[in-house]
């Protein structure tokens, strides 16, 4: 039987500090969409929001260097479908799994319609960067101007579904055969510094059978 393959205490500290880095971000983003809608914060919550994001893509990756440097290349190519497939290459397991993933996919609602995923979907990676890009990156004076309230309600549906993915989820790093727990603490009061609150991580341990 080949040797189980745990992450080491480096993995899960830099684990941490990854997550705790996109909390500060969330955090922070959510506190930009508090305010009234102006370009400005529209365009900084879209870039705290986008970084979040991108770091949960290539943070299974942290076991392996190589592969999270070279996802982080691809990343700077601006390609979201290319360190898709790569991070799903080296790593099948790469999207975090909240508790409520298992859910009702075929339980109906009162309306009788399915019920939609309430949190942010590995499918849905592309989506979320074209959402945030547009905020991003100089626009032709000459084009009419992007939607404020539009942007806003798209930015703050995508911030709430982030955070339902990432609060508290389960996770398997590249090359390790151990699943993560993970718990970023989102009971945050208005007002309080965006790094408040803890980040906790445990390894789950395997119960072999008698």
């Amino acid at each position: 039987m080949p040797a189980e393959s745990h992450p080491t205490s480096d993995d899960l500290d830099l684990y941490v500090e990854v997550m705790k880095d996109i909390k500060v971000r969330l955090n922070w983003a959510h506190d930009l969409l508090a305010l009234t809608p102006d370009t400005i914060t529209i365009e900084n919550a879209a870039l705290q929001i986008r970084c979040a994001i991108e770091l949960i893509m290539i943070s299974s990756l942290i076991s392996n260097r190589a592969a999270l440097n070279q996802a982080q290349r691809t990343l700077g190519k601006k390609d979201a479908d290319a360190v898709q497939k790569l991070v799903n290459r080296i790593n099948p397991d790469y999207w975090p799994i909240p508790p409520h993933a298992v859910r009702a996919e075929y339980s109906l609602n009162n309306s009788g319609d399915p019920i939609p995923d309430d949190f942010l979907c590995a499918d849905e990676f592309g989506r979320a960067i074209g959402t945030t890009s547009q905020w991003l990156h100089a626009r032709n004076p000459y084009a009419l101007a992007l939607d404020l309230e539009k942007g806003h309600q798209d930015l703050t549906l995508l911030l709430d579904r982030t955070i339902r993915l990432i609060d508290v989820h389960s996770r398997q790093l590249a090359d390790a055969d151990r699943m993560i727990l993970c718990h970023l603490d989102y009971d945050r009061k208005p007002g309080d510094d965006p790094a408040s609150g803890n980040v906790l991580v445990l390894v789950a341990e395997r119960i072999s059978k008698s």
